[in-house]
């Protein structure tokens, strides 16, 4: 029987790093290993955890600082109708905004 495989194309030592990451940066995640389980069975964050570890996004404007960002607090991705209307990329417009 040939089986097929579910699950996040990530480590779970890379989805631990991503959930360390948005744990560290106040991004809501209290249980920082569940969630990287949790992430490495269903792959519901490959995206996210792609542009972490892998960011090839284009630099914003010098003078606009994306960790500032009140979307996505610098990870390019937030999500604009909750956690069950899926991720987005973030363009940072409440950022730019504020900048100009």
């Amino acid at each position: 029987m040939v089986g097929v495989r579910g699950g996040s194309k990530f480590t779970i030592e890379e989805c631990r790093k991503y959930a360390q990451h948005l744990q560290a940066t106040g991004q809501g995640i209290n249980n920082p290993g569940g969630y990287a389980t949790t992430i490495h069975r269903t792959a519901e964050a490959d995206m996210l955890i792609e542009s972490f570890l892998r960011p090839a996004a284009p630099s914003p404007p010098s003078n606009v600082d994306i960790s500032q960002c009140p979307d996505c607090h610098g990870t390019g991705f937030f999500y604009p109708k909750g956690v069950e209307g899926g991720v987005a990329r973030c363009k940072h417009e409440q950022l730019r905004k504020e900048a100009e």
